[in-house]
């Protein structure tokens, strides 16, 4: 767990409800490679604003995205555009909020 992880206080029991949130009502495509995330591979919820820039915004749900674990880890504290391919872009709006077990 990072610092800012800690320092955010995104762990425990509300991080957890956060992610059964996220899993129920966000679509299951990771935004920073825009390919699915399939039953029995790892994700994360994602911050688009990372915690060690604003921690504040650790359980604003405009703050939550899906990804995928090693997507996630990769991009570290960088901004988002610089860790997605361009033209690599879909709009989480067009596809089905459904995960399927």
């Amino acid at each position: 767990m990072s610092t800012a992880t800690r320092a955010a206080g995104w762990h425990g029991r509300r991080a957890q409800g956060v992610r059964a949130w996220v899993e129920a009502n966000m679509p299951a495509v990771c935004w920073l490679c825009c390919r699915p995330v399939l039953p029995g591979q790892r994700w994360d919820v994602d911050h688009a604003v990372p915690l060690s820039v604003a921690p504040e915004l650790a359980y604003w749900p405009g703050n939550w995205r899906v990804a995928h674990a090693s997507c996630n880890r990769s991009r570290g504290n960088r901004a988002p555009d610089q860790h997605r391919p361009a033209g690599n872009l879909v709009d989480p709006g067009t596809l089905s909020p459904r995960w399927r077990p």
